[in-house]
């Protein structure tokens, strides 16, 4: 009779999505040096995500019933805009884009992500001014 010998395939770790080091199972995408680094930058008070979602560029946050409101400046709406719109319409715009939470990580992460679609705009709009 002839043995059969079986073999288990293991897949290799996943890479971390910030530093490129294996992760500790195939599920994580962030391996524990960097959760530990992510914890102890963690916006821990609102007083902490407020300075730091008004020093990015174009952002405004505001809390209200225990929700924070994350959304554009209206100056940011305005430059943006060009002059195609009324008042009315950039505080409607500007509800539109708001997103609403009641996790600050969620809101930072949140506002850097608009803020960076905001910095794009800009300076796509920049680009076209400069050529005309």
């Amino acid at each position: 009779m002839q043995e059969v010998r079986l073999f288990r395939l293991v897949k290799p770790l996943p890479p971390c999505n910030q530093c490129g080091k294996p992760t500790a199972n195939l599920k994580s995408r962030v391996c524990e040096e960097c959760k530990k680094e992510r914890a102890a930058r963690a916006v821990t008070t609102d007083r902490q995500l407020f300075t730091a979602v008004r020093a990015l560029p174009h952002m405004a946050i505001t809390k209200k019933e225990g929700e924070y409101r994350v959304t554009f400046r209206l100056a940011s709406i305005v430059e943006a805009d060009q002059g195609r719109h009324d008042a009315d319409w950039h505080r409607d715009h500007a509800e539109r884009v708001a997103y609403y939470t009641d996790d600050r990580d969620d809101a930072l992460g949140s506002a850097k992500s608009l803020s960076d679609n905001m910095v794009r705009v800009m300076a796509r709009l920049a680009e076209q001014g400069a050529s005309q």
